[in-house]
């Protein structure tokens, strides 16, 4: 069981064994505000960026590509994205624009097709199941599947599933891939699903102890009828830190289960990025990269762990690893690459 205040940096850790900075290209093209979502293939990096709604395509080493799509009211653009979703055997990415389509472009960013997505409220994350059938995430109440499969090609639902209270569902990215199973994470609760065309098997949980939520508040919640004064509830009670905590972020490859964990009031929450060792059965808690530079990590596969650095702790960061790179204050974040030990 993981101690969550009992921290070390990621330096401190012995996870890791070197730190490899990337220095994100900046011009008028590829600005990045917040890092929202990013993927890794083939030494592409796709990042999507949270207040200037774009996906933006740079190499290993930084240098910009292109942008995929572009940002407007004409046919074929959008004015905003949720998620996206790279095809595993097509070089095409599916993304989620507001009022339930789908726009897919091909990774040279030459526009494919646009389709309405079944009927539903929202939809907020995607992971393809296969180059054919694509797991739709909706953060939507208990009236609605949160879970829609999707054959793209016939543009059909094959199956929807997983009816559960608005609260618990949460909108944040739930689906995460180790080892080429598609898992599912939750904001409260501590279960890890595997998610399959016939069905969602819990396969572990976390327990964080004292600091685990009492699911019974969510119980007494969901007895209120959806409206203003539970939705204030529910908003009043994160702010005051009612609820012990709230899962972000889920990663994993063979070795490492990853969570990102939110303990304390909404906006004043301390975040801690618990690894669970799955060969030595062992736990890390860290908050720190390094002193004074917080841990944001944005994607992991085996190899590696990718995260950014805020522009204003970029001083610290590289007093402390000795890099000496020529970054603006208005320049791109610097991404940094986490090498795990063998």
């Amino acid at each position: 069981m993981p101690d969550l205040t009992q921290t070390e940096t990621a330096v401190e850790s012995g996870l890791f064994d070197r730190f490899e900075p990337i220095v994100l290209e900046t011009n008028d093209s590829s600005l990045i505000t917040i890092i929202e979502k990013a993927e890794i293939r083939n030494d592409t990096i796709f990042i999507l960026d949270r207040k200037n709604p774009r996906l933006l395509l740079f190499d290993s080493t930084g240098n910009f590509l292109r942008n995929i799509g572009s940002v407007g009211d004409g046919p074929n653009q959008y004015t905003h994205c949720y998620s996206f979703a790279l095809n595993p055997e097509k070089n095409e990415v599916a993304m989620i624009i507001p009022f339930g389509f789908l726009y897919t472009y091909d990774l040279q960013g030459k526009f494919i097709e646009n389709r309405k997505l079944p009927a539903k409220p929202s939809y907020h994350d995607a992971k393809w199941l296969n180059k054919d059938t694509l797991i739709l995430w909706s953060g939507v109440s208990a009236a609605y599947p949160a879970i829609t499969f999707l054959n793209v090609p016939s543009d059909k639902p094959v199956r929807s599933m997983w009816h559960r209270q608005h609260e618990l569902n949460g909108s944040i990215s739930s689906f995460f891939e180790v080892e080429g199973k598609i898992l599912l994470g939750s904001p409260y609760s501590n279960e890890i699903y595997s998610v399959g065309m016939d069905s969602i098997i819990p396969i572990a949980a976390w327990d964080f102890g004292e600091y685990n939520v009492d699911m019974s508040y969510f119980a007494e919640l969901d007895k209120m009828k959806p409206s203003r004064e539970r939705y204030e509830k529910y908003r009043d009670d994160n702010r005051a830190g009612k609820i012990a905590h709230r899962k972000l972020e889920h990663f994993g490859n063979k070795r490492y289960m990853v969570v990102n964990v939110a303990v304390g009031p909404l906006g004043k929450s301390t975040f801690y990025k618990v690894f669970y060792d799955r060969k030595d059965k062992q736990s890390h808690s860290i908050v720190y990269l390094t002193d004074g530079v917080r841990l944001m990590p944005v994607f992991m596969n085996e190899e590696f762990m990718l995260a950014y650095i805020r522009d204003y702790e970029l001083d610290a960061c590289q007093e402390a690893f000795g890099w000496d790179l020529d970054v603006a204050d208005d320049d791109n974040p610097v991404l940094v690459k986490m090498y795990f030990k063998k």
